[in-house]
């Protein structure tokens, strides 16, 4: 978010919906600066690469009843599956640091496949193509 996006939108949204009362300390917020994002999400590759990585995680063997149990929930079979979800799964225990050493980067993920706790670095930058499956 840029400035110019922040102050449209304090503006419009936040503004109206405040308190007269209410201390607004937005100068407080130090990280807020116009940074360039390390990656450009519009661009071909990097959504190549993020589908990539996300279609990876979903063939894990942990989540092969998710689709089987979508076509019961839907009623097109009887059978019910059990299944883990993959947004409790690989987002729930985002506790700690990134599973490499030195790291001490925020958690993105849970990898569905060997259960390592990501870096946004090490799942996207340095292409986490898991295929060692730990149950």
């Amino acid at each position: 978010m840029t400035k110019k996006l922040y102050l449209d939108w304090s503006e419009k949204v936040l503004f109206p919906h405040m308190e007269e009362r209410c201390i607004f300390l937005a100068d407080s917020w130090k990280t807020f600066t116009d940074q360039d994002l390390p990656v450009q999400v519009h661009h071909r590759d990097v959504i190549l690469r993020l589908h990539s990585l996300l279609y990876q995680q979903f063939r894990s063997p942990r989540f092969e009843n998710l689709i089987a149990e979508a076509w019961h929930k839907s009623g097109y079979t009887d059978e019910g599956f059990m299944y883990v979800n993959p947004a409790k799964f690989m987002f729930d225990k985002l506790k700690g640091s990134c599973l490499h050493e030195n790291y001490r980067d925020i958690v993105l993920l849970v990898c569905g496949w060997c259960k390592a706790r990501l870096c946004f670095y090490h799942f996207y930058d340095a292409h986490h193509f898991c295929t060692i499956y730990l149950p």
